[in-house]
């Protein structure tokens, strides 16, 4: 099981307002304990699935590779979306690059290669496929310790929690769009929050 502790998320500068609503909902961090195990499904239960997939920086960079597999996975989610209306499979290899990368059977510039396809596509595409090729290539991000942050200790730890935070907006917002210009509003809000239901079961199964 992967945990974080109250200390970890307090470093991490969080909202006043998140912050606050966790200690009170776990007694306080006194009688919880700044060092405790806490999980990412009490963190769910208390804040929600947008709060519990922002304090995925807290575990980073020990779970980095858990992290990214998450991002991927709801990058994965959407692929249809973006398949179903383009003949094309780019979001799909810029995927199976990231996994691929993880997995260490591809080196950096092919990974780069294929996430900078992704990210070109998103330029010409209608909104709702736009974001889906978005989470993929927010998905693939993993190069983004090769090719912008050498320097910056701080930031490599960040960049798997970026790309999963992107990625998982991307997906719930694409189907939650493609929801409303085929039903409304009212069904696309129902999407988006389906979304992030399915997605806080992925976090919990992922992290548990």
């Amino acid at each position: 099981m992967i945990t974080t502790t109250l200390d970890k998320i307090s470093k991490q500068n969080p909202s006043r307002s998140a912050w606050r609503q966790l200690c009170i909902n776990l007694g306080g961090i006194k009688k919880y304990g700044r060092h405790a195990p806490l999980k990412f499904s009490q963190i769910l239960e208390s804040n929600g699935t947008s709060i519990a997939i922002e304090y995925l920086e807290s575990i980073c960079p020990e779970h980095d590779k858990e992290v990214r597999l998450f991002a991927i996975e709801c990058a994965e989610s959407v692929l249809h979306i973006y398949e179903d209306n383009h003949h094309d499979n780019t979001a799909r290899k810029a995927i199976k690059a990231a996994r691929d990368y993880i997995d260490k059977t591809i080196g950096s510039e092919e990974m780069l290669v294929a996430g900078t396809a992704a990210e070109n596509i998103c330029k010409y595409l209608d909104w709702a496929a736009s974001l889906a090729v978005s989470s993929a290539a927010s998905a693939a991000s993993v190069e983004e310790i090769e090719r912008g942050y050498e320097d910056e200790e701080e930031e490599n730890n960040l960049c798997a929690a970026r790309a999963a935070r992107c990625a998982s907006w991307a997906a719930a917002r694409s189907i939650s769009w493609l929801a409303l210009q085929t039903d409304g509003a009212v069904a696309g809000y129902r999407a988006f929050d389906a979304a992030r239901a399915t997605q806080s079961e992925l976090l919990t199964k992922q992290f548990s």
